[in-house]
């Protein structure tokens, strides 16, 4: 019973790891190396949004050198890192966007406002 209930889930997850990966069902829709393929795309990509958004996080480290090269007063600098850190706030009517809108139409979106 056990190893019957294992393959079912197993059966469920490729179902959807097709549906997700490749925007439809999984039945002979592309090959295991293109589903690799994305996956592996989706790892790159979603490292470079972690490594750029660690920037927030690491405001104090480098804004004294930003200050500098721009020659910024030091009241500028701040209000960049409180107009990012305000950001922060709000970025969850991105992820209502996507819902509402899709992918394309968000990114055309945010395109648009930045």
């Amino acid at each position: 019973v056990r190893s019957e209930r294992a393959e079912e889930f197993r059966d469920m997850d490729t179902v959807k790891e097709g549906a997700v990966l490749t925007g439809g069902s999984s039945a002979g829709s592309s090959s295991d190396d293109d589903s690799m393929r994305r996956r592996w795309r989706l790892i790159l990509c979603s490292a470079a949004t972690e490594y750029s958004a660690g920037a927030i996080l690491a405001m104090g480290a480098w804004q004294a050198e930003l200050r500098d090269v721009l020659g910024l007063t030091t009241g500028q600098t701040m209000s960049i890192g409180a107009a990012i850190f305000f950001g922060t706030f709000f970025a969850f009517l991105g992820g209502r966007a996507f819902d509402a809108l899709g992918p394309r139409r968000t990114v055309l979106l945010g395109g648009g406002m930045a």
